[in-house]
């Protein structure tokens, strides 16, 4: 049924099958473009853990790639040790904060974790050997970050998350760092444009933002999982789910959620919970402006429109309680009917995030749709509805200031074309989707003259009947997707809406 779904919208099947394109292509030029055997196990092992993120650090350029790709292995060991059961708290706390200095150890080797994390693991010296050509500055902040994490992930072992704050230290321990990391990287690579407390704060919105999104999203995933750690009385084994000073006022009990009627105290929640996550938005699209680098820029903003897709589907959605979780063999939760977008529509996110006016349109259709979503008697109305505003008024100061510093001249016959091109489009969509209802009815037309024609009832004529009207059918819908009548014109790129800053 996904190909289906994804085939059912011509923009999302095109953008989907562009991108699956380009993310081979990018693997490939990375893997050429290897220097050594360890850099290519490296590069390799990132298609493991997540297909997305190896995508988004293959696409960068050679240098800040292998920093990044180094820096992600690092820190996916250290969040094996700290998931592994195994093992008692002791021999945890202790390998938790030492593992910073088992990087300096070109033959560092560990047995913890199963499947491709115990491979990380067990063959971490191809790591640590790739992390010993790295600059001298970029070992220094990677070696800062892990003894940083790995203490926070120490306290996170016995730390209830009972307020707001203690679900903000999980957030900031285990994604928060990851993106103050990444942004010193980047500033050492003169990819972003100053590195500061203020600079640093926003990357940590960023890791804060990404991670409540998952958090929302694997809520029942969480719940099950703390449950069986509960039955079998794991201590320090603690899955973070939301903040009892949150759902504590609407139900007795986590669970409770769940049932269907606690429905109107659920949504209550979730939209409490959505409103937090909204907050870090201002400080993300901040810590966005402040990349340079068009590839780096792609790779900070298209999680972020990601996330943000998410959340936009998250806020008064039920669905959140409701799914089918089930036991993985290796004994993790997994719901097979989470709440989120679509691979078409993640694809399609993804080619269009390039610039930061891109990025603008698409979190403006997300607070368009979070609007839409504000019921009368939703408790959290007046809080959203400020969250939406404070957005709005970000993006315009962004957009204000980079127009007003780069004194840019526009081309007025640039202008009038692009939207006359897209009044054409618009016009033209309207008959897409009705021309393509047309074919269909028309291709069972055809396929009901074959089955009850007085001429038509051989299998030969059968097969050719359905095969005309198929051939018809995907004519036609290539025809509109070629047209590109689905998809909104794509805007300026990068280095076109920030010239400036390369002049300057």
């Amino acid at each position: 049924m996904g190909f289906f779904a994804e085939a059912c919208w011509p923009s999302e099947f095109l953008a989907l099958r562009e991108l699956n394109t380009s993310a081979s292509a990018w693997r490939t030029k990375a893997l050429l473009e290897s220097k050594s055997r360890d850099c290519t196990w490296c590069l390799q092992a990132l298609n493991w853990f997540s297909k997305a993120y190896a995508m988004n650090i293959h696409r960068l350029e050679e240098e800040l790639r292998v920093t990044i790709c180094v820096f992600y292995l690092v820190l996916r060991g250290l969040e094996t040790i700290f998931e592994e059961k195994t093992i008692s708290r002791v021999v945890k706390v202790q390998l938790l904060r030492d593992f910073y200095n088992s990087i300096d150890f070109e033959m560092c080797s560990l047995n913890c974790g199963s499947g491709h994390e115990q491979q990380l693991l067990e063959d971490f010296h191809h790591v640590a050997r790739l992390f010993s050509t790295l600059k001298p500055a970029d070992r220094t902040t990677i070696k800062e970050i892990t003894q940083e994490m790995g203490l926070g992930m120490i306290e996170l072992l016995t730390r209830d998350v009972t307020t707001k704050d203690d679900y903000n230290f999980y957030c900031h321990t285990v994604s928060g760092l990851v993106w103050i990391g990444l942004s010193r990287l980047m500033f050492m690579s003169g990819l972003q444009g100053s590195t500061s407390k203020e600079s640093e704060e926003r990357a940590n919105h960023v890791g804060l933002f990404l991670q409540k999104s998952i958090r929302l999203r694997d809520f029942l995933e969480d719940l099950d999982q703390a449950r069986v750690n509960e039955a079998l009385g794991e201590l320090g084994e603690k899955n973070i789910v939301w903040p009892k000073d949150v759902w504590g006022r609407h139900v007795g009990h986590l669970e409770d959620l769940t049932q269907p009627q606690n429905e109107a105290q659920a949504l209550a929640c979730l939209n409490e919970m959505v409103v937090d996550a909204i907050t870090h938005l201002p400080h993300c699209l901040a810590f966005l402006e402040s990349v340079q680098n068009e590839q780096a820029f792609v790779f900070c903003a298209v999680p972020l429109v990601t996330a943000l897709e998410s959340i936009s589907m998250y806020y008064n959605n039920s669905q959140i309680f409701r799914g089918a979780v089930a036991r993985t063999s290796r004994g993790q939760s997994r719901n097979s009917n989470p709440v989120m977008p679509s691979k078409g529509r993640v694809a399609e996110l993804s080619l269009k995030a390039s610039s930061m006016q891109a990025v603008f349109t698409i979190v403006e259709d997300a607070m368009h749709a979070l609007s839409r979503r504000i019921s009368e008697n939703d408790p959290c109305e007046a809080l959203m509805k400020d969250q939406i505003s404070a957005t709005r008024g970000q993006v315009e100061r962004i957009r204000t200031s980079s127009m007003a510093a780069a004194d840019i001249v526009v081309d007025m016959d640039v202008c009038k074309c692009n939207a006359r091109e897209a009044a054409e489009r618009v016009e033209c969509s309207r008959y897409g989707i009705p021309a393509l209802l047309v074919l269909f009815f028309a291709f069972l037309l055809v396929t009901s003259m074959v089955f009850t024609g007085p001429h038509l009832k051989s299998s030969s004529a059968l097969r050719f009947g359905v095969a005309i009207g198929s051939l018809l059918i995907w004519l036609t819908w290539h025809f509109f997707c070629a047209k590109r009548l689905f998809t909104p014109p794509r805007l300026g790129s990068l280095s076109e809406s920030r010239r400036f800053k390369q002049e300057v």
